[in-house]
């Protein structure tokens, strides 16, 4: 116990130093937007302090954010999914602070409460991200001019500079040679020096070149060169340097004629094709290679060209590769699928379908056409669905929910393990039979038509019945059936998930019970009050009457009416307290409220208390059971009751609002209840009172909830309270079938 708590102080420090101390700014809001906690970091990003951000109003706070898409980004983390997105903040000095932040909700219990959030300051990576676009946008330039050398003439202080490979395009060393212009032009060939002049002329008059001509090595060897070139002037106009490029081609020019040859023959297909064309020769090596092995695979057709196919080959799948080329003479055509590198070194999965090209006269293999496809998105797909299938076949097997996938029609066509062990019947006797039969007859309607809703909405629904196990007895389920689709939004089938929730039904009805005689019994004193009226009215009567020697009818008249009396709020008190069945029917909530009345109007008049109805005209009609109804209403005011020693007055409105609900209003004058008492209002065994149980708010809670209701408490202290309840408004024509 010692370590446990040892551990749990070290967690906290931990969490606390990490926060404290976290460069990044680390905040915790409630869903209004109120700032709840931030770190230090805050004040360094923001410029505030953490007091003066704390006590930001929302409508302060995001006030200081760019909210393009900032309200959006909050959107999504209330509806449970965490977030990433760049925003900007204004500092307190007036400068935007570019910002990273992380977004995700803060769940406890079920329920979304708020959002932490992460910002990170990324001003500084923004303005290196803006002069890396300006160098890569001057990179650009230049890569659109250069080739191969490149180089670059000072004219203002006249040198020059030539990269490494101008040096080898001229056969040349460093050390051999300083570049120097003009002489630099003695080695262009002499019978193209004159027109080399000429257009470095040109492009002084702001005419950049792109020209080929000859230069003569040292050894006396003749190369072709393409020259690109252009003059960069000042603002004044004066022309200050002169940059270019040199790319050999010579051994182009000799593999023109051959080349213009393959590239007609593949033109057309390659230039549209997403797929790598390559030409083999007989030996397999590369001649032709189509353009989007630039898109796939990184590499430039030169890098490719002269190659062998099996160089870009993954070593795990070498054997396979050369299998398959091994083939080449015993079949046209054959097809295999492998991984290939990337220049960057990630793998590409690619299918491959080769075609042998024959010598039309001998008919032996002279080479081969070889089509690869990208296939990586197919492949990771085909890996994730068998991931997916072991991982949830995995969960099916092992959870004691029970699993079950159905087709449209109702039919199992999976079931989990847990079917068996839960409902005892045999996976066999499962697969293929209708899942409607296994749901008890009272409750199959309802699953039916939410099922039929589903199919037609194509949404998820959850929904409560009994099945009955193979013995005979009946378990009640919690489940939920979410309808899978295939990429095209067509149904394919539906995944139904079944919770055994038998043991917990009965530990609420116990509940429930148990709250009922409670009530009853705190009701009893109000009761005895009530019936001892009526009691001392009728023993004064007889005696008149005994006095009189006679009857009279009008003591007769009363005395039945006082009866009568005893007669209603004794049965209002058995109803209250006696077990019975859950009975939804449509009920008028006005005729639900004046019986509780019935059973609190002494205990209200002797705390010195009025209790008033009031209602908008509306017909307040609501699906119910009155008995639980009843329970709800006697809860609420009884606590109302209590909350005001000093008497006062207690409304009830009840109105029909547009949205189509029936709402009901009630508030006191108590003593109200604090903001963080509200909070916890609801669950087990919190209470206010000093002899409560805390189970009179909740099992009211959890009724208003089993009647698709809901329940909202405001209170103010020394002021009073509100509660608010919402019910389903029922329509006019199904009060009439009713």
């Amino acid at each position: 116990m010692m370590d446990l708590v040892k551990q749990l102080r070290e967690s906290e420090a931990f969490f606390n130093t990490l926060f404290d101390h976290n460069p990044d700014t680390i905040y915790f809001m409630d869903l209004n937007g109120k700032m709840l906690n931030v770190n230090p970091a805050g004040e360094r990003i923001s410029g505030y302090t953490l007091y003066e951000l704390s006590q930001l109003s929302p409508e302060q706070f995001f006030s200081l954010l760019k909210l393009e898409n900032t309200l959006t980004y909050l959107d999504q983390v209330v509806e449970g999914h965490p977030v990433n997105y760049e925003t900007q903040l204004r500092h307190r000095d007036g400068h935007w602070v570019d910002l990273h932040v992380t977004n995700a909700p803060i769940i406890i219990e079920g329920m979304i409460v708020g959002f932490l959030g992460i910002a990170k300051d990324i001003t500084e990576r923004k303005r290196q991200e803006e002069l890396l676009r300006k160098s890569e946008q001057s990179l650009a330039q230049a890569q659109r001019i250069a080739q191969l050398g490149s180089w670059d003439y000072d004219m203002v202080l006249n040198r020059m500079y030539w990269s490494d490979q101008m040096y080898r395009i001229y056969g040349l060393s460093p050390e051999q040679y300083v570049p120097k212009f003009p002489s630099s032009l003695e080695f262009v060939h002499p019978e193209d020096r004159v027109y080399l002049q000429q257009v470095c002329q040109q492009a002084l008059h702001g005419k950049p070149y792109s020209i080929e001509y000859r230069i003569l090595r040292t050894d006396g060897s003749e190369r072709h060169v393409s020259a690109q070139a252009e003059i960069k002037f000042n603002e004044r106009g004066m022309a200050v340097q002169m940059i270019g490029t040199l790319q050999d081609i010579t051994d182009r020019r000799n593999q023109q004629e051959q080349l213009r040859q393959s590239e007609e023959r593949y033109r057309l297909i390659s230039e549209h094709s997403l797929d790598i064309i390559t030409s083999h020769g007989a030996d397999g090596r590369i001649e032709f290679v189509s353009p989007a092995c630039r898109t796939l695979l990184g590499y430039e057709q030169e890098e490719i060209l002269g190659g062998y196919g099996r160089d870009f080959v993954h070593a795990d799948d070498q054997d396979t590769y050369l299998r398959q080329f091994g083939r080449v003479g015993e079949d046209d055509v054959y097809r295999s699928t492998f991984r290939a590198l990337h220049k960057t070194g990630r793998l590409v999965w690619l299918e491959t379908t080769t075609n042998v090209v024959r010598n039309p006269l001998t008919g032996e293999p002279s080479g081969y056409i070889c089509v690869a496809r990208d296939v990586s998105d197919r492949q990771r797909a085909e890996t994730a669905l068998r991931e997916s299938e072991t991982k949830f076949r995995l969960m099916a097997e092992n959870m004691s929910d029970l699993i079950a996938v159905i087709s449209q029609d109702g039919t199992v066509e999976y079931a989990s393990p847990s079917n068996e062990t839960t409902l005892g019947l045999t996976l066999e006797a499962l697969l293929g039979s209708q899942s409607m039969r296994l749901i008890h007859p009272d409750d199959r309607r309802l699953v039916e038509c939410e099922f039929e809703r589903m199919l037609q909405t194509r949404e998820s629904f959850l929904a409560e019945f009994r099945s009955r196990h193979r013995d005979g007895h009946w378990l009640v389920f919690e489940c939920r059936a979410v309808p899978v689709c295939n990429e095209h939004g067509d149904l394919e089938n539906v995944l139904i998930v079944a919770r055994d929730i038998s043991e917990r039904r009965k530990t609420e009805e116990m509940l429930l019970q148990s709250e009922k005689l409670s009530i009853a019994g705190q009701l009893a004193a109000g009761v005895a009050h009530e019936i001892r009226n009526p009691l001392t009215a009728l023993k004064g009567f007889l005696q008149l009457m005994q006095a009189d020697g006679h009857s009279k009818a009008d003591y007769l008249k009363v005395m039945l009416s006082e009866l009568n009396r005893i007669e209603l709020i004794v049965s209002e008190l058995l109803v209250l307290a006696k077990p019975q069945m859950t009975r939804f029917k449509p009920t008028d909530v006005r005729t639900v409220l004046q019986e509780v009345l019935t059973l609190l109007d002494t205990q209200a008049i002797l705390n010195n208390i009025q209790i008033h109805i009031l209602t908008d005209g509306q017909d307040p009609w609501i699906e119910c059971d009155q008995n639980q109804m009843k329970q709800v209403f006697i809860n609420f005011l009884k606590n109302a009751i209590e909350a005001m020693p000093r008497g006062g007055e207690i409304r009830i409105e009840v109105s029909c609002p547009a949205s189509g609900d029936v709402q009901l209003r009630f508030l006191d004058e108590g003593c109200g209840i604090s903001k963080e008492r509200i909070a916890k209002i609801g669950e087990p065994f919190y209470t206010t009172k000093d002899k409560g149980t805390g189970l009179g708010l909740m099992v009211s809670f959890k009724i208003i909830q089993q009647h698709g209701g809901s329940v909202q408490i405001e209170s103010e202290q020394d002021v009073g309270t509100m509660i608010t309840l919402t019910l389903p408004r029922l329509a006019v024509m199904e009060r009439a079938r009713a």
